[in-house]
């Protein structure tokens, strides 16, 4: 068995508790406590509970890493930690600890936080299951959980909260069905299940939410047609059910939703038969995406009728006939449709997005000044665009500087759903493209930042971003990018930044960023990255952090990533990563921060680890293979403040040369096969947490250290 931190100390939530009474002393386990905290002897019951869900839930989300932290021991309220709001009675009624870091599961404890009306946790490393438990929380009214690597399936259970009203679980990893009981969340105003592994058929009872304003599906597995009692939600404003495994006729009904504005997307799926002449009812319809498909029969002229609408996409189709003159009418429209099926004799200046209209079509591409000039201007030597990849490459490159530059700003707009972005892009403002959102430009009014961070991107980047020649930083973390990275970055010389951690990516790392002499960042983690890490990167000479974590990488480490002598940060947990961890790792003489665990990786831990005398932060091996005993170098880290080496298979004894290291806070040994007893040395480390197992390993440690186990005297 083993045991977390036996707490000592007061539990009045106003004094700040870092524990429990020691005569009512509560020991607890890793993963499940070993009783419940009401039959613990206290004086503050409610306290004490209190405090045992928050240490369970910063032991079990990594805690110690976080970038806000908690201190237990610091003697102040639990109400005045980072990311915890509490009502007047010191009960808990939020978490929110957006982007902090947090690493590992929701423990189920959580829903013994009775109060608890918010919990927010978006943008992390979270695994493992939703807990039912949450289930329980009769006052909980928004859970925002997207943008972790959450598994498992969606716990009916929440159903029962009937006061929810906004559940966002999107770009996670999660599986099964929607489960019918969301039906009774008749307070719910937005559901976001976007971007999963989600299967089955849209629950009837769905369709009672008559709160819900946004509904938001696509990226799913989800099969069936689109039921016409979908018409009954009246309410919503924005409804995305694009790349799915939808079939079937679009149904009437869908023009009763006279309030959707915002998008209405039903792309990349198998819709079939004609476009009902209803839909020129949603007159307050922004967005409608209902290209790849398979709709037949003539474009309605109802459509024409779509007097707010910005962007239409009918391509890719086996639509046929005209545009109908009144679609020409909307002069604020883009009008994406399949030049060869489609004629097109538009007068008006519609931004047609094909090439057969007399006056606007989209091939007649503009040649802008970057400074002030209008975006829509014909050239004279046009270069055709379409939905999909330029004909050829020689034609983009042609483009003269400003022209090129517009031309790759659009796709990359067009590519990314620029349209739902958060900060948007007008490129009818007349406006520089150096005073769109989130692009930086030098003294001569070229690209030399992207930054659009939790902006909303859906969808791919596009090669074309490869023509950005003085591009230095590509920040674009925290969306739902889709598709591949594209290997044309790796021509992008001056490229030195590029965060892409946070997205639904796929596909394998292009070799091609091998070239990327200047780079000095590479996150890409918490995507769903497969293959085997490119021995390219070793060309990396100016990397100073390398983020590959939280993927699908499988294969062993490349010996050329240990020339890598300016690395500070590396991290490659999460993945398939096997074989032993090699003794070149020891030359990397800059690393703070080594995460290898969660892996495949066997063998023994290499005495040359304990050359990495700048490592700091973390060195977690935890979760692996690894065998052996533990080498006596390790106690050579002096500066460093955590270690994991947790659920492997190492044997031996604790070299007593572990009590060197003076900076250490937190060590994991538990889950092993380590015998003997704890050196004393290492009970003088006052200020660390041990954990270990104590049916295998004796203490008699007779200082005041945070010794977790049972054992101690």
């Amino acid at each position: 068995m083993f045991h977390d931190k036996v707490f000592a100390g007061t539990t009045n939530p106003s004094i700040a508790p870092s524990n429990v009474p020691s005569n009512g002393q509560t020991t607890r386990q890793s993963k499940k406590p070993s009783q419940s905290p009401s039959k613990q002897e206290s004086e503050h019951p409610t306290a004490i509970a209190t405090l045992f869900v928050l240490y369970e839930f910063y032991s079990s989300t990594g805690g110690i890493n976080w970038i806000d932290t908690w201190d237990f021991s610091s003697g102040e309220s639990w109400c005045s930690f980072h990311g915890i709001t509490c009502d007047d009675f010191d009960q808990i009624i939020e978490i929110s600890l957006k982007e902090n870091n947090l690493e590992g599961t929701i423990p189920s404890e959580l829903g013994m936080l009775a109060s608890l009306t918010s919990l927010r946790l978006q943008y992390n490393y979270i695994t493992g299951t939703i807990p039912s438990e949450l289930g329980a929380l009769s006052s909980l009214r928004y859970v925002l959980l997207q943008q972790n690597p959450i598994t498992g399936s969606i716990p009916s259970e929440l159903g029962m909260l009937s006061s929810m009203a906004d559940l966002r679980l999107h770009n996670n990893r999660i599986t099964g069905t929607i489960p019918s009981e969301l039906g009774k969340l008749s307070s719910l105003r937005n559901l976001y299940l976007n971007s999963h592994f989600i299967s089955g058929t849209m629950p009837s009872e769905l369709f009672t939410l008559s709160s819900l304003n946004n509904f938001d599906l696509h990226g799913n597995e989800i099969s069936g047609t689109i039921p016409s009692e979908l018409g009954t939600l009246s309410s919503l404003t924005f409804l995305q059910l694009s790349h799915n495994l939808i079939f079937g006729k679009i149904p009437s009904e869908i023009g009763l939703l006279s309030s959707l504005s915002r998008n209405l997307a039903l792309d990349s799926n198998d819709v079939t038969g004609s476009l009902p002449s209803e839909l020129g009812l949603l007159q307050s319809l922004r967005s409608f995406y209902v290209d790849s498909n398979d709709i037949t029969g003539t474009i309605p002229s109802e459509l024409g009728e779509l007097i707010s609408l910005t962007t239409l996409h009918l391509n890719a189709n086996f639509i046929s006939g005209s545009l109908p003159s009144e679609l020409c009418a909307l002069t604020d429209t883009y009008i994406f449709y399949d030049e060869h099926e489609i004629s097109c004799s538009c007068t008006e200046s519609t931004y047609i997005v094909g090439t057969t209209c007399n006056l606007m079509p989209f091939s007649e591409f503009p040649s802008v000044s970057p400074s002030s000039t209008p975006f829509m201007v014909p050239t004279s030597n046009p270069t055709t665009i379409s939905t999909e990849e330029p004909s050829s490459s020689p034609t983009v490159l042609t483009m003269n500087p400003s022209t090129s530059t517009i031309f790759v700003l659009y796709e990359f707009y067009s590519s990314t759903g620029g349209i739902n972005w958060i900060d948007t892009w007008d490129f009818s403002s007349g406006e520089s493209w150096c005073s769109f959102h989130g692009i930086t430009c030098d003294d001569f009014d070229q690209i030399i930042e992207i930054s659009l961070k939790e902006n909303n991107l859906e969808g791919t980047i596009p090669s074309e971003l490869g023509m950005l020649a003085s591009l230095t930083s590509l920040r674009l973390q925290y969306n739902y990018i889709t598709g591949t990275i594209p290997s044309e970055l790796g021509a992008l010389s001056s490229l030195r930044y590029v965060l892409l951690q946070q997205n639904p990516i796929t596909g394998s790392i292009p070799s091609e960023l091998g070239m990327l002499s200047s780079m000095a960042d590479l996150r890409l983690h918490n995507n769903r990255i497969t293959g085997t890490i490119p021995s390219e990167l070793g060309k990396l000479s100016s990397l100073r952090n390398l983020y590959l974590n939280s993927h699908f990488i499988s294969g062993t480490m490349p010996s050329e990533l240990f020339t890598l002598s300016s690395l500070n940060n590396f991290d490659l947990h999460g993945n398939e990563i096997s074989g032993t961890i090699p003794s070149e790792l020891g030359t990397l003489s800059s690393l703070t921060f080594l995460q290898l665990s969660h892996n495949l990786i066997f063998g023994k831990i290499p005495s040359e680890i304990g050359l990495l005398s700048s490592l700091s932060r973390n060195l977690a091996l935890d979760s692996n293979d690894v065998t052996g005993s533990l080498p006596s170098e390790l106690g050579l880290l002096q500066s460093l403040r955590s270690f994991y080496v947790d659920s492997n298979d190492i044997t031996g004894t604790i070299p007593s040369e572990l009590g060197e290291l003076i900076s250490l806070t937190t060590l994991h040994l538990n889950a092993n096969f380590i015998s003997g007893s704890l050196p004393s040395e290492l009970c003088a480390l006052t200020d660390t947490y041990i954990f270990y197992d104590e049916h295998e390993i004796s203490c008699s440690c007779t200082e005041s250290s945070y010794i977790v186990g049972t054992t101690c005297s």
